[in-house]
């Protein structure tokens, strides 16, 4: 017998293992007449049973144990898709904030009169720094959507 997932199987091992240990308590300890703990202990081991049976099965058979590393590459490639569509938002969000900040302290300046040259200057530099960031985000979003659109 060959085992195919070392890791799938040695996790199924554990656990029946764990539900060995938990029937040897659960019969060496007669003094435990409390039966929500007791079922709640033998609902516990027939999951661990079922599930130890489970992984060593997958890790010994080849067919399981490719479906498993298909499902998890499939997995990674979620995740990943996921965390990268959540940075970008959260970098959208941040330079649309930032953004709407310096147009505000642009304004205060300009409202109250400040004649400071290099303040004003300074921060329209600011602004128009930050606020290229979210133009070119935008733009990058609607061109993937369409490039995506026209391939699937």
């Amino acid at each position: 017998m060959k085992i195919y997932n070392k890791k799938g199987f040695w996790s199924g091992v554990s656990f029946l293992l764990i539900a060995v240990a938990y029937i040897i308590l659960l019969i060496n300890d007669p003094h435990d007449l409390n039966t929500v703990s007791n079922v709640k202990s033998i609902f516990f081991t027939i999951l661990c049973v079922l599930f130890g049976v489970s992984q060593v099965y997958r890790g010994l058979d080849s067919k399981r144990t490719k479906e498993d590393e298909q499902n998890a590459d499939e997995r990674r490639k979620f995740v990943t898709l996921k965390a990268e569509s959540s940075a970008f938002k959260i970098t959208l969000n941040l330079f649309l904030v930032l953004t709407a900040l310096s147009m505000v302290a642009i304004g205060v300046i300009k409202y109250n009169g400040l004649t400071d040259a290099t303040i004003y200057n300074g921060l329209l530099g600011i602004f128009v720094g930050v606020a290229i960031v979210p133009s070119i985000m935008v733009i990058a979003s609607i061109g993937a959507n369409i490039y995506h659109d026209k391939r699937t």
